[in-house]
This record gives C-alpha cells, sequence and structure tokens, in this order.
C-alpha cells in the first residue's frame, strides 16, 4: 500500500513548480498549525468548572468563581507537554535522516492522534499527564522535522515567505483555539465535560488531514540522494524545479549540488554533531559553541518575557483585571487576533531595522508593560468592585495586555527563531562549491540548530507554564514584575553578546564570529578588520573538498581544522550573495 501511495506522490503528482512547492508547504503549515492550537487550547481548559473538578485542581464558589487549591498540578499539566516536545524534537531529528521525513512525519501524527483521544477522555491527573506527554511528543516531532522538510523542497527565493507564512499559521492556531472554546462554554453554561474535552478532541481534525495529504507528497529529495535513491530524487527534482522535467537543467544542477553536498557531509559529518556543536571541539576560529550558546538563551529568553504567560494564562490574567470569566475569554480570543495582525510589522521591519533594534526595544517595550500591568492591577484591587474607578483600572490593565502581545508579536516573535538560521556555520569545504549548494549544506547544519533551539523553548516553555500558576497563587499581579526584570535584563545581554546580522552574507557571518571575545564591540572590530583584508574564513575537512559534480578534487591541499585564506572569486562566478 505504501509503495503504491509513494509512487503516486513521486510519479504521478499533477503540481509542479511553485505550486506544488505552495501544497507542501500548505500541508507542513497542518503541523505548525496543531502546534499553535495544542499551545492554546489549556488556556480555555483551564477555566473550565468541570475540568477543575474532574482533575481535582479546586472548585467553583457560590458566584461562579474558580478557586484552585493545587496550582502546581495546574502548571504541571500545561508544562509536561513541554517535555515531550524536547523528547520529540530529539526523536524526529535522529529518525528523519534513517527513514525519511514523511514517515518521521507520519509517526508525528500517531503520537499526536493518540495524545489527544487520551486527553479528551482523560478522568484525573496521571491519566491527563501521560497525554499531554505523548501529544507533546508528536508536537516535538512537527517541530523538528516539518521546517527541515519545508525547507529542503523550497527554492531558495521564496523560503522566507513561507517561514513567515508558517509563523502565521501557528498564530491561526492559537486563534481557533480560543474562539472555538469561546463558542463551546455556553453549551449548557458552560459547566459541563463538552467545555474542555470537545476542544481537546477537536485536534485530531487537522491531524486526520495531514495523514491524508502526506501520502500524495514528496519526500524530500535531499534525503532520498542520502539513502541512494537517485532517480526518485530526480523525478521530484524535475516537479519542484522544472515543471515535471527531470532533465530541467536548473533540476539536473540542484541534483548535482546535492550530491556534491551529501558526498562532502559523510566526510564532515562526524565533526558537526550534537556535542561539538555543543562544546564546540575543533571548530577553532568558527567558535561554534559561542553561536549554539547565542540561540539556545535567546528562545529560552523568549518563553520568559512573558509571552507564555499570557498565551496559557491570559483568561486569568483578565479575571485579575475584573472581568468575567466569559468577557475574559472573548478578550483573550482578540488579543490573539491583534497579535497574528502585528505579527505582520515584524515582517516588515525585521530587515529593516535590523535583529538587535527588534530585540533590544523589544525587551525595553516589554519590561515597561509588564510593570505598568502590575501597577494597573494593583490600583485595580484598591477600588470598590464595580465602580467606575475599578472599571477604568481595569480597562488599564485589559489594555497593557493587548500593547503587550502586540509589541511581542512584532518583535520577539520572530528574531529568536530566524537567527540561529543566520548564525549556524556552514560546512567549510562548501564554499568550494556552487551556491545552491551552500544552501543545501548549511539545511543540514541548520537542522541540527533547530532541535537545539526547539529542546531549549520547550525548556522555557515549560519552566514558565510550571511556576506561572503557583506565582499567580502567592504572588498575584505582582508575577509581572519577574517578566518584567528578566526583560530589562535582556537589554544588556543583546547589546554586549549578540552581533547584528541584518543584510551580512553567509560568509561574513564566520568573519563576524572570528573573534576569541564574545562582545560585540571586538566581534565588529574583527569583522571590518578582516573584511578590510578581504579575508575569508575556511574550515577544510581532513578529506579532500568535494567539487559541484561529487568527485574530490585532489589538486587542493588540505590544511588544518581553522585558518584565514584569501580567496579570489572567478569573474565569471560574480560576487556571492547571501541566500
Amino acid at each position: 500500500m505504501w509503495e503504491i501511495l509513494k509512487a503516486r506522490g513521486v510519479a504521478h503528482g499533477r503540481l509542479t513548480g511553485l505550486r506544488l512547492i505552495t501544497a507542501i508547504n500548505v500541508v507542513a503549515g497542518l503541523g505548525i498549525f496543531f502546534s499553535g492550537y495544542d499551545q492554546g487550547v489549556m488556556a480555555g481548559v483551564n477555566v473550565s468548572p468541570d475540568y477543575i473538578r474532574t482533575m481535582g485542581l479546586g472548585y467553583t464558589d457560590h458566584q461562579g468563581n474558580n478557586i484552585i487549591t493545587k496550582p502546581t498540578e495546574q502548571g504541571g499539566i500545561v508544562a509536561i507537554y513541554y517535555l515531550g516536545t524536547s523528547i520529540g524534537t530529539l526523536l524526529g531529528g535522529a529518525l528523519s535522516d534513517h527513514v525519511g521525513r514523511i514517515r518521521t512525519v507520519l509517526l508525528g501524527c500517531f503520537f499526536a492522534i493518540f495524545g489527544a483521544a487520551l486527553q479528551a477522555g482523560a478522568k484525573n491527573t496521571p491519566w491527563i499527564l501521560c497525554a499531554r506527554i505523548v501529544t507533546g511528543m508528536g508536537t516535538g516531532i512537527f517541530n523538528g522535522v516539518l521546517p527541515v522538510w519545508s525547507a529542503e523542497t523550497s527554492h531558495k527565493n521564496h523560503r522566507g515567505f513561507f517561514v513567515s507564512f508558517e509563523f502565521t499559521l501557528n498564530y491561526v492556531g492559537l486563534i481557533t483555539a480560543y474562539w472555538l472554546e469561546y463558542g463551546v462554554s455556553f453549551v449548557d453554561g458552560g459547566n459541563t465535560s463538552f467545555r474542555w474535552r470537545f476542544p481537546l478532541a477537536f485536534q485530531i481534525v487537522p491531524l486526520f488531514a495531514l495523514v491524508a495529504l502526506l501520502f500524495f507528497m514528496p519526500e524530500s529529495p535531499r534525503w532520498l540522494v542520502k539513502v541512494g535513491r537517485f532517480e526518485e530524487a530526480k523525478i521530484i527534482l524535475g516537479r519542484l524545479r522544472g515543471e515535471g522535467d527531470p532533465l530541467h537543467p536548473e533540476a539536473v544542477g540542484e541534483f548535482e549540488d546535492i550530491h556534491g553536498a551529501v558526498e562532502l557531509e559523510r566526510e564532515t559529518g562526524r565533526r558537526f554533531n550534537y556535542w561539538t556543536m555543543l562544546t564546540g571541539r575543533g571548530s577553532g576560529k568558527l567558535h561554534l559553541e559561542r553561536r549554539v550558546q547565542l540561540s539556545l538563551w535567546l528562545l529560552f529568553l523568549q518563553a520568559w518575557t512573558g509571552i507564555t504567560t499570557i498565551t496559557v494564562y491570559s483568561p486569568i490574567m483578565f479575571t485579575l483585571a475584573g472581568y468575567s470569566n466569559t468577557k475574559s475569554q472573548l478578550l483573550a480570543g482578540i488579543n490573539n487576533i491583534g497579535a497574528c495582525l502585528c505579527s505582520l510589522i515584524g515582517m516588515v521591519l525585521i530587515d529593516r531595522v535590523g535583529r538587535r533594534w527588534m530585540l533590544w526595544v523589544g525587551a525595553a517595550m516589554l519590561g515597561v508593560c509588564m510593570f505598568l500591568e502590575t501597577g494597573m492591577v494593583t490600583m485595580l484591587k484598591k477600588q470598590v468592585p464595580g465602580s467606575s474607578e475599578a472599571q477604568a483600572w481595569g480597562a488599564a490593565s485589559a489594555f497593557f495586555v493587548f500593547f503587550f502581545t502586540g509589541i511581542f508579536a512584532s518583535s520577539w516573535l520572530d528574531v529568536p527563531f530566524v537567527y540561529p538560521t543566520e548564525t549556524f556555520p556552514l560546512e567549510a569545504s562548501s564554499f568550494l562549491v556552487s551556491r545552491s549548494t551552500r544552501s543545501l549544506t548549511k539545511i543540514q547544519v541548520r537542522a541540527k540548530g533547530n532541535a537545539f533551539g526547539t529542546v531549549d523553548w520547550g525548556l522555557g516553555c515549560g519552566s514558565v507554564s510550571l511556576l506561572v500558576p503557583v506565582w499567580f497563587s502567592t504572588l498575584s499581579q505582582y508575577t509581572f514584575l519577574i517578566h518584567g526584570c528578566v526583560n530589562f535584563l535582556t537589554i544588556p545581554v543583546v547589546y554586549c553578546l549578540y552581533p547584528e546580522t541584518k543584510q551580512r552574507t553567509l560568509e561574513e557571518m564566520d568573519l563576524l564570529f572570528a573573534s576569541d571575545k564574545p562582545w560585540v564591540w571586538e566581534a565588529e572590530k574583527t569583522f571590518q578588520r578582516l573584511k578590510k583584508e578581504n579575508m575569508q574564513i575556511l574550515h577544510l575537512s581532513n578529506a579532500s573538498p568535494v567539487r559541484k559534480d561529487g568527485a574530490k578534487d585532489d589538486g587542493v591541499r588540505e590544511k588544518p581544522d581553522m585558518e584565514t585564506e584569501h580567496m579570489e572569486r572567478s569573474s565569471d562566478e560574480g560576487p556571492m550573495q547571501a541566500d
């Protein structure tokens, strides 16, 4: 059965070129949509009275307010999901190189469907904890594999657009979860299990669609070449690049590039594994460990800006602002729509004002929002409930939640995920092959970095999700001060340690990180010196470099792990450009 469906997906597809690439990214987007939905669904579940009673987390008082008596358990149910995503990411990253991208994503669908069914049928806390881990494993596989599959099939001219498209779908998933839960909150007064079981069960719908469509999608041509299935790779490249013609010059050229890159990676792959990337062993002037640390901490800090708190607990935050449970859910849904629209601002700004500016200015504004939110809620609690003064302070408090989310979506949403794709280096010998080979080799390094980042993102989100219910229980509105302090501490970290990557070529990234000191001003000083001297940093393997046709060039002498070497570009090749 698999072979028949695989043949239909490879040889008889009607879509070619950009239409096929769009279809691939829409299918991949279903997995990202599910990830966003699953992140947001617990916001509505947490305020369901029946869920609170079923899980033994608290009770509902005579006024209809939810009283949480076990905040640690409530946070643990949310946080343990991110443990599952970390496990799934590592599993998916390792497995996809052996069985392929499509089959690994199908395994992720199995985990996600099974986990969603378990969540919808949960009857106690241990049950839903196990279900959340299983669902998280599916999401982790999606996050670790789908972006790689998308990147390996997309044309370099459209790759940035599709990354932004997937970010948007993540927010669409959040919005869908919020509004679905808002709608079901009116069924039977919102006091039955349907209010939380149906939204959890609804997760299965996009997953079934993803499973059905995956069978008709082409496998990554890069993976096919890696496992020796050359003819299938040529057919798929013909559909992706040559309007169905495997002999199209662009398809043939890219196949040769992929073959050369795969041969190169077989010689150098052991050098760049997870451990050596983390420790920097053998990376020399590439300072690989510094780049990994910058990427890891950026994603961890993203979770601690306060966005994880707002995403999962925004109904509770609006309740603190004096709104009813129903109106709090309504405001949470509107808040996510606003964030989705503000993410378009970030797409425009990121290549105009630069990454550093968006990070430190964004952190400053987010910190101010958190401190003002604390002040607004504090003043609200000093007013007579229901008075005009209380309503005014409550409205001000709600405004800063909206303002915070908008600032985050237009600054910190994109940059922590874009920065690693720019700063992780290429395999150095790839400078000796064609431009498209450099892109493909870069993807392989990015895949490893993506696994690092997703694991650390999971740790950040998980730790916040676990602690926030306890903080709300003990600190109430002063919880926001913690996020505010983190944001302000982030400003000097970004200013001192994160160099600007805007409008710099891939080759220049190695020059940018060549300094032995981590400070930005030292990095810029070294960069300008090397740039002025027209130097390029190369990382050559012990094996002979690989030419575009995949053959080894024995005429090039071997060199140490890291050195600077003057490189003259041939006149017919022209200047190198960033992808």
